[in-house]
């Protein structure tokens, strides 16, 4: 019988160390670390959707739609840069490889890759945006889970894509 509570004693003293010692709301995972870039490091974005890319490339300081060299709505790339280089992770979702039901399969995400030069900077695919309408899914290149990433910014890769591509494809600037 004194065993049991002896046995009982050391349980709820661990217990109680665990309880006050445990880094509340703190995940047991690491997220990846996604490095800083700078505005006047980029010199191509490509963005591409199941089978179609757009290229922007920086000439001078006017970004322009490749291969003809069309002038981009610097608007829209200004918004597109934005999005790019403030990338922040917050979650990890799933690591699962069900990339449908995030909006990353083949079909659906959009990959964006952005350059200095020849060097790739940043690339990852955009999902959809998050239930909670404040989150995008994102995956990076070369790491096969899901996260979330802070902010719902899918629209901006999709009007990019949309309305950028078919500009060029009329001839407009």
């Amino acid at each position: 019988m004194i065993k049991k509570y002896i046995l009982l004693a050391v349980i709820i003293i661990a217990a109680g160390w665990y309880m006050t010692h445990k880094k509340s709301g703190q995940a047991n995972y690491n997220l990846p670390d996604i490095p800083g870039i700078q505005t006047e490091d980029l010199t191509k974005i490509m963005i591409s959707k199941a089978g179609t890319t757009l290229t922007l490339e920086k000439n001078k300081s006017r970004w322009q739609i490749l291969p003809d060299g069309y002038p981009a709505d610097q608007e829209k790339v200004t918004d597109i840069i934005k999005t790019i280089e403030a990338l922040n992770i917050v979650m990890i979702i799933s690591e699962l490889k069900n990339y449908v039901i995030f909006g990353l399969d083949d079909i659906n995400k959009i990959t964006v890759s952005a350059y200095n030069g020849d060097l790739v900077l940043r690339e990852f695919e955009v999902g959809n945006t998050g239930p909670s309408r404040m989150h995008t899914f994102v995956k990076l290149i070369n790491d096969e889970r899901v996260y979330y990433a802070e902010n719902s910014f899918r629209g901006i890769f999709e009007i990019a894509l949309e309305r950028l591509k078919h500009d060029m494809d009329h001839g407009k600037p």
